[in-house]
This record gives C-alpha cells, structure tokens and sequence, in this order.
C-alpha cells in the first residue's frame, strides 16, 4: 500500500524530498499525521520550492502543536513561517507569525533556544529595510540568549545574520569571523537542511559585500556540494547557481556563467525566489560585457523587476551606448545612499563614467573616497579596484608615471584573483601610460596579450576600443590569462598554489575548473606555468617535488 509512516522517515532522512512528499500526502490521506511528521512535510516542500504547500503545512504543524499543549515546538514552528514568509518578500505576514510565536513564548519560562530565534526574523526584516543599527542589535541580543545555551542552529543563524550587518556598516573584520564561526557549525552537520541553506547562502552574500573573493569561491563549492547531497534541490539551488554564475563570469568562463545563470532562472521559476535578481544580472553582466547591447538590457530589466537597482552594470551599458549622461544620472542618485558594502563597485564604476563625460573632478573624489575604503578593509578585490581607478584618475591628470605605477599594481592584483577581463583592462592602462611616455615596446606588448585576452572572452566591445597598433593577436586562441611564463626560479602565484594543490589531489583538468570556478583552458595554463616553473616534465613529477619541498603538505585536499 503506497504511503508509509516509515518510509517517508527513510526518505527524508535520506534527504529524498519528493518521495518524503509522496509517502506522507498519501498516509495523511488515510490518517491525520503526528506534528512530527507534518512538520518533516513542511520541509519538504520548503526543499522543493513548493511555496503554498509549504505555508499550509507550517502553518497546520503550528496550529496541531499548539493544540497538543506542545507551545515551545508551536512557537519554534511559527517563527519557521515567519522565516520562510520573509523570504518569499510578505513581510506583514512575517511579522504577524514572528509576533503570534512571541506570545507563546513569553508563557514559557526562559530562555531557550527559541527565545533566541524569535528574535532574528525581526532583526532580518530590519537588515533588508536598511536599519543596520537596530538589525546587528537584535542579533546580538539573540546570540548572547543562544551561545550558553549551545543550540548550535539558532547559534549559527544569529552569528551569520549579524555578520551580514556589520558587513553592510563597514565591520569587516568581525563579521568574517563570524561567518567562519558560523559554516563551522553547518559543516559539522549539527543544523537542519533549512538552517544550512539560509546560512550558506547568506555567508556567500556576505562574502560578495565584503569583496573577499576567496571565500565566495570556497563557500559557494561547499554550497554546491551541500545542495548535491541533498537530493531534489530547489530552495537555495538557485541561489547557489547564481553565486557559480558571477565567479565563473569574473574567472572568465563566460559561457559557462551563462548556463549556470539560467540554471538559476529555472529554479527561480520553479519557486527559488532568491535566485531571480542575481541570475539576470550576471547573465546580463556577460552579454554587455560580449556587446549584445539589447539582450542586456532586457537581462537588467529583469534584474529591477526582482526589486534591486541593476548596477552599476546598467549605468556601464548605458556609457557603452554612448548615452553618458543617463550613465552619470544612474550612478549620482545611487550613490547617495550611505552603504560601504556596495558603494566600492559603484565608485570604481563612476570613476569611468566621470572621466567619460567629462568630469575629472566628479572622477577625482570618486575615487578618493574608494582609497578610503581600500584603506579600511584592503581585501585584494576592493585594492584592485582602488588601483585600477586610480590610474584611470592618474592618467586622465597628465600623471603618467603615477598612472602606470597604479595601473601596474591593479594588473597584478586581478592577476592574483584570477580575473581575466580586469587583467586584459589593466593591460591597456599600462599601455596608455607607456605610450604616454613615449615608450612603445612595452605598450605594443600590453596591447597585443590584452588583445589576445579580450579576443578569446568574446569581449568585443573592449577588444574594438583598442589602438589599432596593439601587435598581432593569435589566430588559434590561446588561455584567458597572459603567456609569457616567468623564469622557472619564480615563486608560484597564490591561483598557482591552489592548482597545484589540486594537481597533487589527483583531479584532472576539468575536476580543478569545477572547484576553482575557471574554464579548463586557464586550467592548462596554470599547470603549464607550474611545470615550467618547477622544472619538471609532468603532474605526477610537479606533485612529488611539491611534497618534497612543502610547497603542498601530504594528504592535504
């Protein structure tokens, strides 16, 4: 007879969501389910995205605890919905559940882990209108009822919340710590798949807003190898595939940043809605970036209809289009408003835009206002966009020599974190700069690898920008990062490290593209730089002399 009380527990245990749905619909349609079992229902549905049944059966498991004298489970349960109401945007219906569980917990005596918990929704919804003082407030206030009382989910929900405040006032350093504390806890398996994947994804956010690109990197694999094994995966798979979108778009794998957007799409369509804004905007992000101009816009047309202001991609369209002024009109309003965390990619774009239109001033304070922010937290991410803007300012006031100097420091920072266009960019800031000077041998170089980059991007737009005296490009293609391998005494670069301990792991070429978010061609480079560098013939000879010398540590992964 289908419908097993024991087989739907099997199934979700075993993360089989839509068999757990399927046992459990056809046992309750024979006899009432246990709260428990309802709860485990509700989960169900919320894993598969399924947004109207999830609200039903959270709100029914609620409503048979509370019935069954259970008030603690009640309130836990409706702080759940509230939780799940805020996502889906019904912040009124939020607050009404979040404040129905508040009354039933102030019949119990305290505290417990579900005071805590009460308090986060409230303090998110505070997050997401802006109120960054009163949102870190409520978090504090939550992890100081949850840390002695060692309840490792609403620990970890409370420690990546607050840290997603102090990221959007400018607390860096707390906050990463935070976040560290807090993937800690979901990766030792102690939380429920729902407190997993809120944390996961708001830890990847976080990291984004902080510019600390080696830990989005690292999140978003364990994110993706998290939701692989949790079976049938709609809730935070989109999220997921969208954060894959972006690294892959700044590792210069465009092509695959596209697929992994529409990945996302789908699964926004499918009732992921925190995939919808991110996923346009990257997909948008690359067609601008590849010149197809009106596909573009229409991707950060979608990006606004999701409820975020699509920049400054659409502000960098529009100066594509020539439409410089409705550039500059974008960025001004947007960067009124006082937020540290998304105000570094808006300044470095105004700096381009000013300089564009024709106001160095306008450029000028841009920019010095993103050394301040370089200054106070000098992620390698926000340095590089400080130096590149830097340049441009440099060069746009006669100061070529300065110019170059940024500029070269900008090259070697993107070159660092494994970004191909910005590398390409930079290539061309140097050679401004050089030609400048009146030294065109350098220049002739710059242009002729920038070119030879921007050509296997597909990046038209800069690749027609370039002087016209650039060198010759290679007709076969070649990798998406500079050649030119440095003398074989030349330390390994950190990208280089990463591959290298890969290499010595065992995985091929397309396992490493995987995890480190790049296409299998940069990957060959890579490797080839490291044989070249370490003087050996081959992976197995690299990963040897790599044990040897401790450049990687036996058994480490």
């Amino acid at each position: 007879m289908a419908g097993s009380v024991d087989t739907a527990r099997e199934a979700f245990a075993g993360r089989h969501w839509d068999v757990a749905v399927q046992e459990l619909v056809a046992t309750d349609g024979r006899a009432p389910l246990d709260p428990p079992d309802v709860e485990r229902l509700a989960t169900s549905y919320w894993m598969l995205g399924r947004t109207a049944e999830t609200i039903a059966a959270l709100a029914r498991t609620h409503d048979e605890y509370e019935r069954a004298g259970d008030t603690r489970a009640a309130a836990r349960v409706g702080i759940w919905l509230a939780f799940y109401l805020l996502i889906r945007a019904q912040p009124a219906q939020c607050m009404g559940w979040a404040a129905r569980s508040q009354r039933l917990l102030d019949e119990l005596p305290g505290p417990t882990p579900e005071h805590a918990l009460a308090l986060t929704p409230g303090a998110f919804a505070l997050e997401f209108r802006g109120d960054q003082a009163q949102a870190e407030a409520l978090f504090r206030r939550a992890l100081k009822i949850a840390r002695p009382l060692g309840n490792p989910e609403v620990i970890s929900i409370a420690e990546v919340g607050l840290a997603f405040s102090l990221v959007r006032s400018g607390g860096f350093d707390e906050a990463l710590g935070l976040l560290d504390e807090a993937i800690a806890i979901i990766g030792s398996g102690a939380t429920g798949p729902v407190a997993a994947g809120i944390v996961y994804c708001h830890a990847i956010e976080c990291c984004h807003l902080a510019f600390d690109l080696p830990r989005a990197r690292e999140w978003t694999a364990a994110l993706d190898a998290w939701r692989m094994a949790e079976g049938p995966l709609v809730e935070f798979s989109g999220k997921c595939d969208a954060h894959r979108a972006e690294l892959f778009r700044l590792h210069g794998a465009w092509d695959d940043a596209v697929r992994a957007a529409h990945e996302a799409q789908e699964k926004f369509r499918a009732g992921d809605f925190s995939a919808g804004f991110s996923s346009f905007y990257e997909e948008a992000e690359v067609l601008r970036l590849r010149g197809r101009y009106v596909e573009a816009d229409r991707g950060y047309a979608e990006a606004l209809r999701c409820g975020w202001d699509p920049l400054p991609g659409l502000a960098l369209l529009r100066l594509d289009q020539g439409r410089p002024a409705e550039a500059q009109s974008l960025l001004r309003r947007s960067t009124l408003r006082d937020d540290g965390a998304y105000r570094r990619q808006l300044l470095a774009a105004t700096v381009e835009v000013e300089l564009a239109a024709g106001d160095e001033d306008a450029a000028a304070a841009a920019w010095e206002e993103l050394s301040r922010l370089a200054e106070q937290h000098g992620t390698p991410w926000t340095r590089a966009l400080e130096a590149a803007a830097a340049a441009r300012v440099l060069a746009s006031q006669g100061r070529n020599v300065e110019a170059l100097d940024a500029a070269d420091r900008a090259w070697s920072l993107w070159s660092e974190l494994g970004v191909p266009y910005e590398v390409a960019r930079c290539l061309v800031l140097k050679a401004r700069a050089c030609l400048a000077l009146s030294d065109s041998a350098p220049a002739r170089l710059g242009l002729a690898l920038a070119r030879d980059i921007l050509a296997e991007l597909g990046a038209r737009p800069a690749l027609d920008g370039l002087p016209a005296d650039g060198g010759p490009t290679r007709a076969s293609g070649g990798p998406t990062t500079p050649p030119a391998p440095p003398p074989s005494d030349a330390p390994l670069s950190a990208r280089e490290l990463d591959v290298l301990q890969l290499v010595c792991a065992g995985l091929s070429n397309q396992s490493i593209a995987s995890q480190l978010f790049l296409s299998e061609r940069t990957v060959a480079h890579h490797v080839g730089s490291i044989l070249a560098k370490l003087g050996v013939p081959s992976r197995t000879a690299a990963a040897a002399q790599a044990f040897r010398t401790g450049l990687v540590a036996p058994g480490q992964k």
